[in-house]
C-alpha cells in the first residue's frame, strides 16, 4: 500500500520548471564523490553524463564512470558506461531533488584478476540549481550487481555538478 501511494505521488508530481522541460538537455559531472563498497572498501567515484528530457520532468541518456579504491593499496579500479534516466521534483524555486537509475557494463581491473560486470545503480540528489542553469548538488547512490559478480556492490555519497541546456 505505502509503494502503490509513492508512485502515485510520483507519477503526479510536477516540476514547472524550464530546465526540466521536454526537449531540454542536461550534461556535465553527475557524480564526484567518495563512497564505501561493502566488498571493496573506500571508493573515489566519478562519472560524466549526458541526458535528454523525453518529456516534462523525466529525461534519458548516457553516462560514463570511473571508481578507483582508496587507499590504492591493490591497483583497484572500475570504468564504463551506459544507459541512465532521471525523474526530477522541482522543491522550490531554486532547490530540486532527482531520482537516478543507471545500467552498466564495467570493467574491473585489479592485481588478482579482470572482471567484466553488469551493474546497476539507484539513487537520489538534492541540488541547488543557479539562474545560468548549473546546478550543485549531493547524492546518495546504492549500486547491485546484475550478474551476480560481487565486484561492484555497495554505497556512495557525493558532490554532483550539472549544465541544463
Amino acid at each position: 500500500m505505502k509503494i502503490s501511494i509513492f508512485l502515485i505521488l510520483l507519477l503526479t508530481s510536477s516540476v514547472s520548471n524550464a530546465q526540466f522541460s521536454k526537449g531540454n538537455q542536461i550534461w556535465g559531472l553527475r557524480d564526484l564523490g567518495i563512497g564505501y563498497s561493502s566488498v571493496k572498501g573506500w571508493l573515489f567515484s566519478t562519472a560524466l553524463t549526458y541526458q535528454f528530457f523525453l518529456i516534462d520532468n523525466f529525461s534519458i541518456g548516457a553516462s560514463s564512470f570511473y571508481t578507483n579504491a582508496l587507499p590504492k593499496t591493490d591497483d583497484i579500479n572500475f570504468f564504463g558506461g551506459g544507459p541512465s534516466a532521471s525523474y526530477y521534483f522541482k522543491l522550490t524555486e531554486t532547490w530540486f531533488s532527482s531520482f537516478d537509475q543507471d545500467l552498466a557494463l564495467s570493467k574491473y581491473n585489479g592485481s588478482k584478476n579482470n572482471v567484466t560486470s553488469f551493474y546497476g545503480t539507484s539513487g537520489a540528489s538534492l541540488n541547488h540549481i543557479f539562474n545560468s542553469g548549473i546546478s550543485l548538488g549531493i547524492f546518495y547512490k546504492k549500486s547491485y550487481a546484475l550478474d551476480k559478480k560481487e565486484v561492484l556492490r555497495g554505497e556512495i555519497v557525493g558532490l554532483g555538478i550539472n549544465v541544463f541546456r
